[in-house]
């Protein structure tokens, strides 16, 4: 953040109170007819969405990048950012901007990580859309387009980490007590 919370205007000061409780996230911040992504967000989201970078207040001081598209389009970016490995906090006007008095109130109405599914049209139909659990004693697979779920009870590391090598797995949770041993295991694919 390049300037000082007091000489922010009101609108920067509620982007960055709503983006403060979601840093690992990109925030798509609604603006009117469109979702406006700033700074970081916006320096990381351009290139994967195709969009050009630009800035805010161009005849100040302030450059603050930053990149949008019109709210109507907004499924093609979501996959786009998901399928790049990120998670997408939307941020949506919660009021009516005729009857606001002063800036419009807005929220957080999604939170969507790589292994959910936004737009099951952009979906490629023949493959398994999965979402792996593990701990110590177990490994669990969900196919998020189907529904279809399966359960493998093993202690055994090798069992796990072959599993998850086979399957097309688009996001991993995984138990705390489980974080041991695979901080020493990488995936060919990004989860």
């Amino acid at each position: 953040m390049s300037k000082k919370l007091g000489q922010m205007t009101p609108l920067m000061m509620q982007y960055w109170d709503i983006k403060s409780l979601h840093h690992d996230k990109i925030l798509l911040f609604r603006m009117g007819d469109f979702y406006e992504l700033f700074y970081d967000d916006a320096i990381k989201a351009s290139p994967i969405l195709g969009i050009t970078l630009t800035s805010r207040n161009k005849k100040s001081d302030d450059h603050t990048p930053m990149c949008g598209f019109p709210y109507h389009a907004v499924a093609g970016p979501i996959n786009k950012l998901l399928a790049a490995g990120h998670k997408v906090a939307i941020c949506d006007q919660v009021e009516d901007p005729a009857l606001a008095k002063g800036i419009v109130k807005r929220a957080i109405t999604r939170i969507l990580t790589p292994g959910m599914v936004y737009d099951s049209e952009t979906l490629d139909q023949t493959k398994a859309h999965y979402i792996a659990s593990l701990d110590n004693e177990q490994i669990s697979f969900i196919d998020t387009t189907t529904g279809e779920c399966f359960f493998i009870k093993s202690n055994q590391l090798s069992e796990k980490i072959k599993l998850l090598e086979l399957l097309p797995v688009a996001e991993l949770v995984v138990a705390d007590k489980a974080q041991t041993w695979l901080t020493e295991f990488q995936l060919s694919a990004p989860i």
